[in-house]
């Protein structure tokens, strides 16, 4: 495991409810990506991943309504967890720096998505997303969800990233 739960907290603006990564256990980084992330070249990182985890908790508050009786994990819910992972591509290449920044994510679209199979209560999902475009701030990602080695579902989302200084 390279991020517990504890630093995915630490990094990432959500919380639960809303909070679909266990743990990250894998980054990949291309090389020559720069150095200071208060001047990141995105485009270094065209084919960078970052690969999380997460196990489906029968607890979990969204399956309460999506479906009483027959719990499936939402498709909106499979997207954002995509999206959760992508940014710890940044955190692992600039990880002595993030201490001085605060994450501004924002989800500007999705595009082809596809839901494979049904995920449920007790799964283990491994999630991998990796930078395939950028123009600046401007992201897209590619974002697969597997399960015991067979991709459940998979789409694009396109966001806006920055690294803001915290003021202080």
């Amino acid at each position: 495991m390279l991020y517990n739960k504890a630093a995915v907290l630490d990094f990432l603006p959500h919380r639960p409810p809303f909070l679909f990564v266990d743990s990250i256990e894998e980054v990949h980084l291309t090389e020559g990506w720069g150095e200071s992330i208060s001047n990141i070249n995105s485009k270094s990182f065209v084919g960078s991943y970052a690969v999380g985890d997460f196990k489906i908790r029968p607890d979990l508050e969204i399956l309460k309504g999506h479906f009483p009786g027959n719990p499936i994990l939402p498709g909106v819910v499979q997207v954002e967890m995509g999206a959760q992972v992508c940014p710890f591509i940044f955190m692992n290449a600039f990880e002595d720096q993030m201490s001085d920044y605060v994450l501004d994510v924002s989800l500007l679209g999705v595009d082809k998505t596809r839901f494979r199979k049904p995920i449920v209560p007790g799964m283990n999902i491994r999630f991998r997303g990796k930078l395939i475009k950028t123009r600046g701030p401007y992201m897209t990602f590619e974002c697969e969800m597997e399960c015991a080695g067979e991709i459940v579902s998979s789409s694009e989302v396109f966001a806006l990233l920055n690294f803001n200084k915290k003021e202080g």
